[in-house]
This record gives C-alpha cells, structure tokens and sequence, in this order.
C-alpha cells in the first residue's frame, strides 16, 4: 500500500513543531530529542521516496531514475547537538534580517569563522552576510535546513554555493549532481530574486584518489545549471592544485580545508564576479605579508613599438602595469642584458617570464633558452608567452616537449621503454604553413620506427592592418579569466588565422574573430612535465595592444594563476 503524501505532510509537520527544533527549553533531554528526530526521519524518507518525483539534474535530461535511492537528494536532518545548536544560530540570525549574501556549504564555509575570519571580515561581513556552512554537512542535510528556517524571511542579492565534498565517499558523481542541482532549484524556488553563484566542489587528498573523479564528475554536470542570468558557475580547484595534482599544504592545512591564505585567495579569487551580481564595488585585496610573485618581463625591445607606449618599450608598460600591483615584484630583461638577461641567479629569483619576442626570436641563445624549458619543466617557473612569441625559443621548445609527450601515450606500454624515435621540424624553419599543409604534430609508425613531426608553432595567414578582433570569453570561470566580460573587442591589433600548428591545448580560455571570418585561439594552456605555459595571442609592435585593460588583466591573471598552479 502506498502510503498518502497529504498525510504524511501533516504529520512532518506536526512532528516538526513538536520537536525540540521549535523548542527553546533548555531542559529537555538528548534521548526525547533523538526519538522525535528518529520518527521524523523514517516517516519523510518513507514519503520522499515513495511520493516525491525524480529531480533531475543537467547531465540527466531523460529524468532516469537511479538504480538505488539517491540519498544525496533526501532532507534530512542530524542528531547531535552541536549541528542543532548551528542550526538554530542561523535561524536566529535570518529571523534578524537585512541579510544581503548567504553562503552555503559544509565545513569548508564554516571555517570562515576561524580559519578563514581575516578574509570574511574584509570580503562579506560589510556586505551582511550569513554564513549557512556546517561541518559535516552533505547536499541533503543542506536540503532540510533550507526548508527549516536558514533563509526563512529574508531576501539577499546573492548565495554563494559549494557543498558536496561530503557525499564523494557515499554518492557517484550523478548523484551529488541531482544533490546540487535540487540546492539550487529550492533556492530559486524560495528565494526568486536571489542570484547563485555555484562554485566547484573543493578537492580533497593530497593525491588524486578515485573519489576526487567522482566529485569532479559531480562539478562538471552541476556547470551546466548555470544561465548566465540568474546562476553563475566557477571552478577554482587549479589554485589549490599543484601541475603534479597533489594539494598545497600552504593553501589546504588538513589538504581539505583552506588555510587563511587558502581563504584569501578562494575570496580573492572570486571577488570581481561577486561584486558584480551584487551591484557593488570589488573589495582591495588584502595586502599580504607573503613573498610576492617573482616576474621576468622578457622583450627583445623593437624601437617601433615606442610609436605605440610613448617612447618606452612594450615589456616597460607591460612591467610598469604589474609593478603597481599588490604581490607582484617585476625586473624586465632584453638581448643586451648579460646572458640575455637570462642567468642561473635572475631565472632561480623567478617565479613566472613574460616573454615578448618578435623579428629577433632567432638572437637568443639556445644554451639560454634551454634553462627557462628546463625550469618550466621541473615546475620551477611559468611562462606567458605573447603574440610573435609563438616562435620564440623557450615556447617552441617547450611545445616540442607537449608533443612528444602526447606521442607516448600513443605507443603501446609495452613498447614505450624500447621505442625508436625520428624527429622532424626539431629546428625552426621560421617559415610559415599554407592552408592545407599537414598538420603538425603529427605521429605515423613505419615498423618499429615512430616518425613524430614536431610543432612549426605558427599558422598559414597574419594581417597587420590593425583591424579589431572580438574576443568571446570561453571559459569564463577560469582564473585567467577573472573580471574579464563575456564579449570585448580589441581595438587595434594584428590579425592570425586557424589552423595554429601547436599540441592540443589544455584549455582555451578565449578566442578572437575579426570581421573578414578570421580565428583564433587566443588563449591557450598546456601543462609541460611539472610546470605550464600560457599563450596569449593579441599584439603587434605598432598598436598599443597592452594599454587596453582587458590586455593587461589577463596578463596580471595568468601570472598569479602560473605562480598558484607551481606552488
């Protein structure tokens, strides 16, 4: 017999204010309080499960059901009487009101009390902020306390969400989804003017583990809930996560929770998107007693690009951009400098090169540009390279490195260690494709020989003419692309054309498209051994490319998330 949803309602509702959730009175004992709960529990997993319809979650668009219960979905709430007296806080605080953010979570959002207090008193107590973490807590104790007097009688601008950490060692990564996906469609239900930002789940372990897939699984199906109108979505895992995947202890203590500076940054991080679903100003970073980020700016200095920076050099602005920025300590290096400006002691004081290299790629020493691929590679320093760098020697290098790495994952395990190997392209021509030439890389087997052709790192067609590119903003949740807008233009800049003869990215943060039907990936990221490189495309010498914003903050983004990334 099925059991009657009406009847069942009236008595959760009874029960609920029978219960010692509405009860002030001190006295009453833990024993009454577990056999009310108890009750109440059985009898709404009864009519959840046998009443209630499927959710269903971005990644199951058909609504097929689970083969097993899906607990992650089921309200439910918990006995012990530190986890009721939170609750209780909480309900106490919204029945205040003037309540404009709300943060969702578990333990993770809690430790903002502690842990984390510097970076909320700054960030989110100006903004009268309630912080709804409990530790512990999974997607469906979240569920029950939402409907339990958390966000009862108040109205904020925004909720910012991360829960599901708890569920990955219960729950596949479909589950958690539907947990998610039903935290967040009760709290547009509830509260309707409210904007979400949903963030990633943290990862947890110092290694990866199978249980980080499950809860990245999770994240990634979640994404797709949000709209851009209403619920926005950020994955910040890669600050936390070194090239290697394991975790940084300096950014997670317990390689779970954020320590203070794993909260500044996970604040700092996500400020400009916050700021802008609340109507408000962005919050100055804290100014951090940490080392500051160490930055090459490399330029080999052609005396045209003074036509567009005011009679100094395109690295000196570039340099003079970041040196105003808090954390940043930036030294410039050209041809002229001994070495090349390329030392042992300038590369071991540095943490991330900027490279600017254009008619005089060639100039640079090999033995020179050997030491930033060497470093890159042990995750001592990242690189940026920008537009004509793409033929400079440290990004070549390096892509001809990605490449033969992808290449052995081709051959079979068994023939790894005892392959033979013929290279071509491994010195650069400097000459481009045309339209139609093979691809490159490129991997064929002839018997026992494995014949790679190495990136050429160009493309078949480039106009000067100074025509603006659109940029569309891909991966908007990337790090790189902090603060950056959905769309924007570059206002004059030189023009490259697909196909670009480098591996498969890593991720593509933005592309450009100029009017005559041109593309480009303009944005790329490639892990090399421990380290990673960043490629930005927009530029040329004559057009004042890095005295637009947008420009100049992917730059300051990509340095702080290549220093993030190696530690």
């Amino acid at each position: 017999m099925k059991p009657n949803k009406k009847v069942l309602s009236r008595r959760f509702e009874s029960l609920s204010k029978t219960s010692l959730l509405r009860h002030n009175c001190p006295c009453m004992k833990t024993k009454r309080l577990r056999l009310l709960l108890t009750l109440l529990f059985a009898v709404t997993a009864v009519a959840v499960r046998a009443a209630e319809p499927a959710i269903t979650p971005p990644g199951n668009s058909q609504g097929i059901q689970q083969s097993k219960v899906n607990t992650a979905i089921i309200a439910v709430a918990k006995t012990n009487a530190s986890w009721i007296a939170r609750h209780e806080s909480m309900n106490q605080r919204a029945k205040q009101g003037n309540v404009d953010l709300i943060y969702v979570g578990d333990s993770i959002v809690q430790h903002y009390d502690n842990q984390g207090k510097e970076t909320w008193d700054r960030y989110y107590a100006p903004r009268n902020a309630l912080n709804l973490g409990i530790s512990g807590d999974r997607t469906e104790h979240v569920l029950w306390r939402l409907d339990h007097g958390n966000i009862e009688g108040i109205s904020p601008k925004l909720a910012i969400v991360m829960i599901g950490q708890n569920n990955g060692g219960i729950n596949t990564g479909e589950e958690i989804a539907e947990g998610v996906t039903a935290i967040v469609q009760k709290l547009r239900a509830k509260l309707p003017s409210t904007k979400i930002l949903l963030l990633a789940v943290f990862q947890r372990r110092e290694h990866p583990t199978p249980e980080r897939a499950v809860l990245d699984k999770a994240s990634v199906i979640a994404s797709k809930l949000a709209d851009g109108k209403m619920i926005f979505y950020m994955d910040i895992n890669h600050f936390y996560i070194k090239p290697d995947g394991t975790i940084s202890r300096d950014l997670m203590y317990d390689f779970e929770h954020p320590t203070p500076l794993g909260h500044r940054v996970w604040a700092e991080t996500i400020e400009s998107k916050v700021a802008e679903l609340m109507g408000d100003k962005p919050v100055a970073p804290i100014v951090s007693t940490a080392k500051p980020i160490r930055v090459l700016i490399w330029d080999e200095e052609q005396p045209q690009q003074k036509q567009a920076y005011g009679n100094i050099f395109l690295g000196e602005t570039i340099a003079r951009h970041l040196a105003s920025k808090s954390g940043l300590s930036v030294k410039t290096a050209n041809l002229a400098a001994p070495e090349q400006g390329l030392d042992e002691a300038t590369l071991d004081a540095t943490d991330v090169v900027v490279w600017w290299g254009h008619i005089r790629n060639n100039a640079v020493t090999d033995a020179y540009a050997e030491r930033v691929v060497a470093r890159v590679k042990e995750g001592k320093l990242g690189l940026i390279a920008l537009h004509s760098a793409h033929w400079s020697k440290p990004f070549v290098r390096l892509m001809q490195e990605r490449a033969k790495s992808d290449a052995l994952t081709q051959v079979p395990p068994a023939e790894r260690a005892t392959a033979k190997w013929e290279y071509s392209n491994e010195i650069t021509a400097y000459k481009a494709p045309k339209y139609g030439d093979p691809f490159t890389p490129s991997l064929s087997h002839d018997g026992d020989v494995w014949k790679l052709a190495l990136p050429i790192c160009c493309f078949p067609a480039y106009r000067p003419d100074g025509a603006p590119s659109h940029v569309t903003t891909l991966l908007p949740e990337h790090a790189i692309a902090a603060g950056l807008p959905a769309k924007w233009d570059v206002a004059q800049t030189e023009m490259y054309d697909e196909p670009f003869h480098v591996p498969p990215p890593d991720a593509v943060i933005f592309e450009e498209r100029w009017d005559k039907g041109e593309h480009f990936r303009s944005g790329c990221i490639w892990q090399v051994g421990k380290g990673r490189v960043f490629y930005f495309r927009p530029g040329h010498e004559t057009y004042p490319v890095y005295k637009q914003t947008e420009p100049l903050r992917v730059v300051e983004n990509a340095v702080r998330w290549l220093d993030h990334s190696a530690k």
